[in-house]
């Protein structure tokens, strides 16, 4: 049984079919799903979409509840409408409240899989909840081992869904499930119906001065942010460049989002990059747009200067990416497995492999 940190616990609240221009390309991966249906199931979470005003409640020592802390959640759609992404941040300055999560619906095992990460002072990791929506509730869970003979199940809660409001909370369980135990409700209230990107280049929600995470290795993890330019590196696989890539949770992580060609279109693929201090690996974090494809975390060595991060075995689909990250230059490649790791000699397929640089700054002329 995996083994999480309770910090994690505690603290954590398509395909077209035509190949596109390379402008196309680059289009709309971040827009809201074009069509939404009632009653499809891989649109449950489109309600959330937008941007919120969060008032959290919190426990206290004698069993009542205080409104103790206020935040503000932007909610994206991405992955042409497949995933969900989440940057909640608390309207505070310094050791405040920073969270990310990503969310799609996995269609093979008729459920929600959500990902999550809300980092604390130089501690990094994601954890994972699978769950569904019934009856306009949405319940999602995961469990953990305590100890040798203890188990601690979690419940995360979407409830009182409105166009303009709705309502979270957590719960744990010792015992199996029989008694639940609360620490948050979250009240959302919409601001806007749809959530705002900074400019490119700028930094992303929740990133402030990038103080949360200063270890020297996050310092890698904060030069993926920015904007870069160009695309494919010579006549192996075609990517059509990176759309986005914002560093995130006060430099506790980055994320990007790049497209890349496979017959006979394009794919969208998110990923997102940080260094896991519980693993005390680099990690990247990786779905696709491609339906059926589940998300991955692979866990990365430097190697010659390279970052290779490798899939672990209990992965659905062995994959290798290699990042060479500096202040100006990013060089990624991905590699699939074709058939089998027991194979004598197994073989080994280029998806992509990209060169970009970091675009510089237009100077103002009046300057």
């Amino acid at each position: 049984m995996k083994r999480l940190p309770l910090f994690l616990i505690c603290a954590i609240l398509a395909m077209t079919p035509t190949i596109p221009t390379a402008d196309q390309a680059h289009a709309n991966e971040f827009d809201p799903p074009v069509a939404k249906v009632e009653d499809d199931p891989a649109r449950a979470f489109d309600f959330w979409l937008g941007e919120w005003s969060v008032n959290l409640r919190v426990k206290q020592e004698d069993q009542t509840w205080a409104d103790e802390r206020t935040a503000t959640a932007k909610i994206y759609s991405v992955l042409g409408g497949r995933a969900i992404l989440e940057l909640w941040d608390e309207n505070a300055p310094g050791n405040a409240i920073r969270g990310f999560s990503l969310r799609y619906y996995d269609e093979a095992a008729a459920e929600w899989k959500l990902y999550l990460n809300w980092p604390g002072r130089n501690r990094s990791g994601i954890s994972g909840l699978s769950g569904t929506f019934r009856h306009g509730r949405g319940e999602f869970f995961s469990e953990y081992a305590i100890d040798d003979t203890t188990t601690m199940l979690s419940r995360y809660t979407f409830s009182d869904i409105t166009d303009n409001s709705l309502r979270w909370d957590d719960a744990f369980s010792k015992d199996g499930g029989r008694t639940w135990t609360n620490n948050w409700i979250m009240e959302f209230t919409r601001t806007a119906d749809s959530a705002s990107w900074p400019e490119p280049g700028e930094p992303a929600h929740t990133y402030h001065d990038g103080g949360r995470c200063d270890l020297p290795e996050f310092e890698l993890v904060k030069k993926l942010g920015g904007e870069w330019e160009g695309s494919n590196a010579g006549d192996v696989g075609i990517c059509y460049g990176i759309d986005r890539a914002y560093n995130i949770l006060d430099g506790c992580a980055s994320i990007l989002l790049l497209d890349y060609h496979e017959e006979p279109t394009h794919v969208p693929e998110f990923a997102f990059f940080s260094y896991n201090t519980y693993a005390k690996a680099y990690e990247l974090a990786v779905l696709t747009g491609k339906p059926g494809e589940q998300f991955q975390s692979c866990f990365g060595e430097v190697e010659d200067s390279v970052l290779v991060f490798r899939a672990p075995k209990s992965a659905p689909a062995e994959r290798r990416y290699t990042m060479q990250l500096t202040d100006t230059i990013l060089k990624m490649s991905r590699r699939d497995l074709v058939g089998s790791s027991q194979e004598n000699d197994p073989e080994w397929t280029h998806v992509y492999k990209a060169n970009l640089k970091r675009k510089e700054p237009v100077s103002d002329p009046d300057d």
